[in-house]
């Protein structure tokens, strides 16, 4: 055997016979993987890269680009070197470095954006700089002064899927840096890189506090994004931007797997460890749910995923508009489209109620219409998904205006709230102003909670006194008086379909609506006329409005009565609205006047005598009412202070009729604190307070 082998110049045993040339070969792999190896080493690599460099030198040229490259190196790599890092070389606006401790590397990556934090702070968007860093750690090859390997490769890959101001490391990072107190990691999970076959484990790094991190994040993800993982989200190929929402951001994407375009609506998750955990599994049991309903009047749910630090939510893709987009800067759409398109919402509402689950964020942009007609409800499960994600205890989830008074308390919430929203979008649609306005969430859910909304038919005059009934039963405070199913107010809405005219609110086609101007003002203008309409009010708060036959109209040609259009701020043609002083001896405002004529009231109003209200005398005709209203010239608008006053009278003739006058008193006290001479305040304080001494007088 010894005579059989000898040993090459290397020392290698080699046969003496037999040896083909692939053995040969393998051999010196061999030999070459060995030698490799002594030059191989763990480090860990940094790669930074500015975001929108390209298209900074298209805007502003050569010179100005250059300079921008030259500003972003001086903050970059002073930093790179104090932190104990070795530049291996720079591309462009890409720089690579390298480091021994991967803590020093995240620390510098930390420190490289906390300086261009800085060095933004009093520039104008244009002149900002942000970059993107990724980090790997592992073993590499070291030449010369340049390196080589997977985990410069990775680095790269990763430094692509960053966002601007973000740093993201890959898993081998996360576990050499340790529990150090003083750097924040949150889990992205697995991420699809561009070119990888095998997703990545990446964690992006919190290197600011929370809530400037987050800002930053929301400023910057509503502008370029910047990132591969804009482009692809787990599987699905990221086209355009649809939209943005409380939450995240809705995108038209690919599916690849199964040839089809969808709605791709994220979730941004900011928890972190077990609590993380928990949410994403929430999330995922509420898409679940919602993904179970198959309605042709609700849009279907395919998918739900996390990526890139978000959870996603997949689900149809609808051509066509929302029922905000379709009522916004426009006058009001006819009786039937309105009562046919909240008879289709009533259909897919039942149906999901049926299946245990409750929309609980029912609006106008949640509610589209295709092409044909057909309304869809969208994002049935999204406002559980976002109070599942929240980090605030106590939160309240949804739209202020739409929400119902459990859920604006933060109580149980359950068909019926659903019903609630459905009839403030109805009361919205009928009258083109919302049933419970307000400048601040806080003075919406007050309203929603303590106030009824001015009837529509007050609002609107030429509305069926059916609607009214509808819009009233569905907005009941007591969740017993409400609709208890989706079903019967349906039923009601199609009864209601049978007798709508089919021109708009029955104007003839030659007689133009006047425009709604949409603005706190005009809405406070009108509450101003309507100050002690009480009549109406009190039946509205009982829950139903009188529905007898209106009172025969006046001999002679009527004209339709025209909504009362709310006044610009100068330069309005129409009426300033009246005080409450002078509305006390008003019936109605005066109209708009498109045609220099004067609209008959097609019905009896609510009048006023002496600062108390009752109703319009029977046999006193409708025309001297109206030429009453018309001779006695309106005052003008004086402030903002007037209109709260309003809102004070407004609200003490509500709490007197409803018997709470220490309420009453303290509304009244707020107008005399706004105007200590108002004499209709002082007046009404006085009744108010004999009314209170009287009550207590009585035996109990």
């Amino acid at each position: 055997m010894d005579e059989e082998l000898k040993r090459d110049e290397g020392g290698a045993v080699a046969e003496s016979s037999g040896d083909t040339d692939v053995d040969r070969l393998l051999r010196a792999r061999r030999e070459i993987d060995a030698a490799l190896q002594r030059h191989k080493a763990e480090f860990t690599v940094l790669f930074t890269d500015i975001v929108g460099s390209t298209s900074f030198f298209d805007r502003f040229g050569d010179t100005a680009g250059l300079m921008m490259l030259e500003r972003h190196n001086e903050l970059v790599l002073p930093a790179l070197a104090e932190g104990g890092g070795t530049v291996v070389k720079t591309i462009g606006d890409a720089v690579l470095a390298v480091f021994t401790s991967p803590v020093a590397a995240v620390r510098t990556a930390i420190q490289i954006q906390q300086r261009l934090e800085a060095y933004n702070e009093d520039l104008p968007a244009e002149e900002q700089i942000f970059t993107r860093v990724g980090l790997n750690f592992g073993r590499g090859y070291m030449k010369e002064k340049d390196v080589f390997g997977d985990v410069v490769n990775v680095a790269a890959r990763i430094v692509k899927a960053c966002a601007p101001a973000q740093i993201l490391v890959a898993g081998p990072v996360y576990e050499a840096v340790g529990k150090k107190g003083d750097i924040r990691f949150v889990k992205l999970g697995s991420t699809a890189l561009h070119g990888k076959a095998t997703p990545e484990e990446l964690y992006e790094v919190m290197w600011t506090s929370t809530e400037r991190y987050e800002r930053l994040r929301q400023r910057l993800d509503a502008g370029e994004r910047g990132r591969a993982a804009r482009s692809l989200l787990g599987r699905y190929e990221i086209l355009d931007e649809l939209g943005q929402g409380a939450m995240g951001v809705v995108y038209k994407a690919y599916d690849p797997m199964v040839g089809r375009m969808v709605a791709l609506k994220t979730v941004r998750l900011t928890a972190t460890g077990s609590e993380r955990d928990d949410l994403v599994r929430r999330l995922h049991q509420e898409a679940q749910a919602a993904g179970r309903l198959e309605h042709p009047n609700v849009v279907t749910i395919y998918d739900a995923g996390e990526a890139d630090g978000m959870f996603y939510i997949t689900m149809q893709l609808v051509k066509g508009r929302t029922l905000a987009e379709l009522i916004a800067g426009r006058s009001l759409l006819p009786l039937r489209q309105i009562l046919l398109l909240l008879i289709q919402v009533c259909d897919g509402l039942d149906y999901a109620h049926e299946q245990g689950i409750v929309h609980r964020d029912l609006k106008p942009s949640n509610i589209l219409v295709t092409r044909e007609g057909t309304a869809k409800i969208v994002d049935f499960g999204i406002a559980k998904i976002a109070e599942a994600g929240t980090t605030q205890a106590g939160a309240v989830v949804g739209t202020p205006a739409y929400m119902s008074p459990e859920q604006a308390q933060g109580g149980r919430v359950d068909r019926r709230s659903d019903i609630f929203s459905l009839g403030s979008i109805l009361y919205e649609l009928l009258t083109g102003e919302k049933a419970f306005p307000g400048n601040t969430p806080t003075s919406i859910l007050y309203k929603i909670v303590h106030e009824d909304p001015i009837p529509p038919r007050v609002m609107e005059p030429s509305l069926p006194p059916s609607l009214e009934r509808i819009v009233s039963k569905a907005l009941a405070k007591d969740l017993f008086q409400r609709y208890q199913s989706c079903r019967e107010m349906q039923a009601n809405l199609k009864a209601a379909l049978e007798t709508a005219p089919a021109t708009a609110r029955g104007l003839p086609p030659s007689v133009p609506r006047p425009a709604v101007k949409k603005t706190p003002g005009g809405r406070l203008a009108l509450v101003a006329a309507l100050v002690l309409m009480v009549g109406a009010l009190l039946s509205w708060q009982q829950g139903w409005l009188s529905v007898g036959e209106p009172a025969p109209a006046p001999s002679g040609p009527a004209v339709p009565a025209q909504r009362i259009p709310s006044p610009t701020a100068t330069g309005s043609d129409t009426a300033p609205p009246a005080t409450a002083e002078e509305s006390a001896a008003k019936t109605q405002p005066e109209a708009a006047k498109p045609e220099a004529t004067q609209p008959a009231p097609a019905e009896p109003q609510p009048g006023t005598t002496g600062g108390t209200t009752e109703k319009a005398e029977a046999g006193e005709p409708a025309a001297k009412k109206a030429s009453s209203a018309a001779a006695k010239p309106a005052p003008p608008v004086t402030s903002g202070r007037q209109e709260e006053i309003n809102r004070w009278l407004l609200q003490a003739e509500q709490y007197t009729e409803q018997g709470r006058y220490a309420d009453a008193v303290f509304a009244l006290e707020q107008v005399l604190r706004l105007d200590p001479k108002h004499k209709q305040a002082k007046e009404q304080l006085q009744r108010v307070r004999q009314m209170e001494t009287l009550r207590q007088q009585q035996p109990r």
